[in-house]
């Protein structure tokens, strides 16, 4: 793998972040009362895709029957006694489900359940029953919190970040909300594990399709802005409303798809041109019921999202595209971004704290880097190549370098030379 050590490094500074079952810290500091759980999910949803894709990436990593109980119980037990609360991403404490969270648990909890289906990890048969039941309840308390929280209208359906049955029409709509729930109906939909009747399972086609209707219909200039009103453009939008359309792809209507391929070659211009200023700090807003002034919640998008967009882009619509080779150059730039963003030594995300929620998007943009990226393999000529050495070797530290190399070589050569000599 073109990242191996670096993953590897970061992956086992993840796992170092447990201090006890479903509590996991990095360098923010956090209140007493906060159960960390969405810290907790972000991790094992990471995990959960290495063991998928990689699985040799986690090393010694006891990734066992034990382990996962503990965790998934974790989780369980909070969505069971605090709703859909994404502690501790929230600093107010009154209990509303919020929608980003529901739908990563309801993730979560198919892939759970996937992987113990295939294989049992020493888990009883009745606590493998029991984890199914409670993940088949978090799934269902999900798409219950998706359809009673939909705003539909002209233009399609779209969420905000909790939902308030009091108002008719939504008051912060966005493309983060709206395209986590379109990611989370796709794998309901394509997921074996959940059990859904015809009507569910055509309501769920509907709410996927109608949602990626809104999500298009946020389109100016080509890019997709943060809602309806178009008024924030950051790129941001536009890496979050093309990870919900290339999940849900195959549940797309065919003009749906020529809209977002046609849109998705100027996100990728775009991607170009803002790598040195991709990580404008945004915030969302929410309006939590009763209340008169909205809270405002961190833009939780990392170097690893856009990867991860450019790649799955990359496999989706290969062929389709005009210029793939643009494609592949900001493919392989944002690689090397996050290789650069990351802290070598201690291996996290980004360099001058250890963020889990960054570290873990990261690790999934390389590994998707890995699976749809594949590295450009250039050809130059020799005039090129001895070009491109002596532009190099002008820089002295580098020619001192080579230098001093080429003198190690000489001296092994001669000690070769000598031994035959003997």
């Amino acid at each position: 793998m073109f990242y191996d050590v670096k993953l590897r490094k970061a992956i086992d500074r993840l796992i170092l972040s447990r201090q006890k079952p479903g509590y996991w810290v990095d360098s923010e500091r956090e209140a007493p009362q906060e159960t960390m759980v969405y810290k907790a999910v972000d991790v094992l949803n990471t995990l959960l895709y290495i063991k998928k894709y990689f699985s040799q990436l986690l090393g010694n990593f006891k990734f066992d029957g034990n382990f996962i109980v503990e965790e998934f119980s974790n989780i369980y037990d909070c969505v069971k006694k605090e709703g859909f609360f994404p502690s501790p991403y929230s600093y107010s404490r009154e209990i509303f489900d919020y929608m980003d969270f529901a739908t990563d648990c309801a993730r979560v909890s198919i892939d759970v359940s996937r992987l113990i289906n295939i294989d049992s990890y020493g888990i009883e048969k009745e606590q493998r029953t029991t984890i199914v039941d409670q993940a088949q309840e978090i799934i269902k308390k999900a798409f219950n919190l998706i359809e009673t929280s939909a705003y539909r209208d002209k233009n399609g359906v779209r969420w905000e970040g909790v939902h308030d049955s009091t108002r008719t029409k939504p008051a912060y709509p966005n493309v983060y909300f709206t395209s986590s729930v379109v990611k989370a109906l796709a794998k309901i939909l394509d997921s074996s594990i959940v059990t859904l009747n015809s009507n569910e399972n055509d309501r769920c086609k509907d709410l996927i399709q109608l949602g990626t209707e809104w999500i298009l219909g946020c389109e100016k200039d080509g890019i997709i802005t943060s809602d309806e009103s178009k008024t924030k453009s950051e790129i941001n939008h536009s890496v979050y409303a093309f990870l919900g359309i290339f999940d849900a792809w195959k549940h797309l209507d065919i003009y749906q798809q020529v809209r977002a391929k046609n849109i998705f070659p100027q996100v990728v211009i775009q991607l170009d041109k803002n790598i040195e200023d991709r990580r404008t700090q945004t915030f969302m807003e929410i309006l939590l019921p009763n209340a008169k002034k909205p809270l405002y919640y961190e833009d939780p998008l990392s170097t690893g999202d856009i990867l991860s967009v450019l790649c799955r882009g990359r496999d989706i619509l290969k062929g389709n595209l005009k210029d793939d080779r643009l494609l592949l150059i900001v493919i392989n730039n944002y690689a090397r971004t996050i290789s650069e963003e990351a802290n070598a030594e201690e291996g996290y995300w980004p360099q001058n704290d250890y963020f889990i929620y960054y570290t873990c998007r990261c690790i999934i943009g390389l590994i998707d880097y890995e699976l749809y990226g594949v590295p450009i393999e250039y050809s130059f000529s020799e005039s090129e190549v001895l070009e491109a050495l002596d532009n190099t070797l002008k820089r002295p530290e580098l020619r001192n370098m080579f230098l001093k190399e080429l003198a190690n070589l000489q001296v092994k050569k001669r000690i070769k030379e000598f031994k035959k000599e003997e």
